[in-house]
């Protein structure tokens, strides 16, 4: 039986070692029917010099964020041929090596099967799962741990409330035709339940396939929970995010994410000492807020578009 074909595609940022321990994993995959392209955010002269050929790498010379190379790995890959699926990888990870085969067995059950996501375990315990998707409160705009069971099952996701994560997802071809890719005002977080949602509307259905699994580095591709630019990007997007998907109910979330989740999580940070987060933190508080109510500009964009 023929092979659906993978284009693999991961995004690259001063991470080269990360990237290349990502790709040792995928050489032992037991599906051999992929094609891997890393694309390097603010490319440097030196890197990935010592790659195999038959990987592709895409030098931006910007950084364009994880949904910009990924969009840039896109529009590049299908100039040239149309593979059946991608397969959208962080690069702090590495991968089972039965989880392609299980992710693509999953696809193929239903043509309108978009989205399929493996578990997520912790690189340093390989036996604790980190995740298997994210539920999202639409009152505060804050993402917990996805209230579904953990049982080695294959689940539907809702994809409103509940999404999985993009660190880690398998992608119809139909879903970037017909859904659009990242909404590219994001750069990084809440592009993927944004996502979650654009395919859902466009009428595919998200899976979460217990059985493949990935171990990953929480935080590993942007210099960990606590850096100044994850910690803008939570604040900045949760505003946006909440804007886009819940306009009668943001002015409320805008009251609460004012009086309560801002204040909670400036004072975390000054008790913790985490001085250098503070800023980061009200400038995301500040700008989200501004361009939600004065320029809010929402889209999941074609694949050839240009924005």
């Amino acid at each position: 039986m023929k092979q659906q074909r993978v284009a693999i595609i991961t995004v690259n940022y001063h991470k080269e070692e990360k990237t290349l321990r990502l790709i040792e994993s995928l050489k032992k995959q037991n599906y051999k029917n992929y094609f891997i392209t890393v694309v390097d955010n603010d490319s440097q002269p030196e890197a990935f010099s010592f790659i195999d050929e038959d990987i592709n790498v895409i030098r931006n010379p910007e950084n364009s964020g994880w949904a910009g190379g990924f969009r840039r790995a896109v529009q590049l890959i299908l100039t040239n041929e149309k593979p059946d699926y991608f397969l959208l990888l962080n690069n702090d990870q590495i991968v089972d090596k039965n989880m392609l085969k299980e992710l693509v067995k999953t696809a193929e059950i239903e043509p309108n099967i978009g989205f399929v996501a493996p578990s997520i375990y912790d690189i340093e315990n390989k036996n604790k799962i980190q995740t298997c998707g994210g539920y999202m409160n639409f009152w505060t705009g804050i993402a917990i741990e996805s209230k579904r069971p953990k049982d080695n099952t294959v689940q539907e996701v809702d994809g409103y409330k509940e999404y999985v994560d993009d660190c880690a997802l398998l992608i119809r071809r139909e879903v970037i035709e017909r859904a659009g890719l990242h909404d590219p005002m994001y750069f990084l977080y809440f592009e993927d339940p944004d996502w979650n949602i654009a395919a859902r509307k466009a009428g595919f259905k998200i899976i979460n396939n217990q059985n493949a699994k990935i171990y990953h580095e929480i935080y590993g591709s942007s210099e960990g929970k606590k850096s100044p630019i994850v910690v803008y990007h939570l604040a900045r997007n949760r505003i946006l995010f909440m804007r886009k998907h819940k306009l009668l109910r943001f002015p409320i979330f805008l009251l609460i994410n004012t009086f309560i989740t801002f204040p909670i999580h400036f004072i975390k940070y000054l008790s913790n000492k985490y001085f250098d987060l503070l800023l980061p933190l009200t400038k995301g508080y500040v700008v989200g807020t501004l361009k939600s109510i004065f320029h809010p500009k929402f889209s999941n964009p074609k694949i050839y578009d240009t924005q």
